[in-house]
């Protein structure tokens, strides 16, 4: 998780700020990578490699307001993402994996949509995934 983690900080979107991982601050704006239950692995191969898979979500800790311009600035920061996301993977600008791992794929899942409400915040989340080679 850490190697996604520092591969998304990366996206200029975050304008340098830290992702955190499986935590959230309680606090806006904060973000985090969580992962997300799921098989891992995708195929086996007869070489005994496999194609694996990680799933993980970008959430993020917003101010949540009646303002409708407000909230939506959230959902247009998630579209750009999935965009920057979906480009990344077009250039094969892949995150680095340690051997004998070898990313091969990352891709947006789902849209954002908000999590969990609180009175003045609100947990907005995107689901992704990272498939990867293992010899």
């Amino acid at each position: 998780m850490n190697e996604i983690r520092e591969y998304i900080e990366k996206c200029p979107l975050f304008k340098g700020g830290k992702i955190n991982v499986n935590y959230l601050g309680s606090k806006p704006l904060s973000f985090s990578i969580d992962a997300v239950p799921a098989n891992p692995v995708i195929k086996e191969y007869a070489d005994g490699g496999r194609l694996c898979q990680r799933l993980f979500v970008i959430a993020s800790r917003e101010l949540y307001t009646k303002k409708v311009s407000e909230n939506a600035k959230v959902s247009r920061f998630y579209e750009d993402f999935a965009a920057w996301i979906d480009e990344q993977n077009k250039k094969g600008n892949l995150p680095p994996l340690p051997p004998p791992l070898s990313a091969q794929s990352i891709e947006v899942l789902s849209d954002d949509y908000l999590f969990d409400l609180g009175e003045r915040d609100a947990r907005y989340q995107l689901s992704c995934r990272i498939t990867y080679y293992k010899d």
